[in-house]
């Protein structure tokens, strides 16, 4: 059972570096994209200039 583990993830998704680099571009885009909207909603000019 202590191989099975590692060899379901591997199966099921990415694994090692590729994981947490696929995951942190996705969490900065969705970061600047939530970021920019908040800027956009409270001073529109900022985003203008």
């Amino acid at each position: 059972m202590i191989g099975g583990d590692s060899e379901t993830m591997a199966a099921n998704g990415l694994s090692g570096h590729t994981d947490w680099l696929v995951g942190g571009t996705l969490g900065g885009a969705i970061g600047a994209v939530a970021f920019g909207i908040v800027m956009w909603l409270l001073d529109p000019n900022v985003l203008s200039a």
